[in-house]
């Protein structure tokens, strides 16, 4: 009353050895003619296949989202020093004014005063 055992014929190729040989287990699907254990059925394939890609997918997305911060960063960098560059020719421009033409609001004079120290600050790396 036994029935016949089958094993699975899925070809194990291992990187020792010049040819494949037949994986050997305990057969539990019969498809296309041919047995397959648990492993190497065509559905235990696919959702393999399903769970790699959505994996995949994932670290595709996160990766995307990486590039895209890495390139607003890159981008405000870039914008530091023209930015930088634009406060010095104000600051500049202001500067002269006040020394040469002896005539700034006090008010003015503030927001000169914070903005070279703004501008040491930026140039040198630290918050104000």
């Amino acid at each position: 009353m036994s029935e016949e055992k089958h094993y699975c014929e899925e070809p194990i190729w291992e990187s020792n050895w010049p040819r494949a040989h037949p994986c050997g287990k305990t057969a539990k699907h019969f498809e296309n003619g041919r047995w397959f254990c648990g492993i190497h059925c065509e559905e235990a394939k696919l959702r393999r296949s399903e769970k790699s890609q959505a994996r995949i997918a994932a670290s595709r997305v996160q990766w995307d989202k990486d590039r895209a911060a890495a390139a607003e960063t890159q981008r405000r960098a870039d914008m530091f020093d023209q930015l930088v560059e634009a406060i010095e020719e104000v600051v500049r421009l202001a500067r002269w004014e006040v020394d040469n033409l002896g005539y700034a609001e006090d008010r003015n004079k503030v927001i000169l005063t914070k903005a070279e120290s703004a501008l040491k600050a930026a140039k040198e790396g630290v918050k104000p």
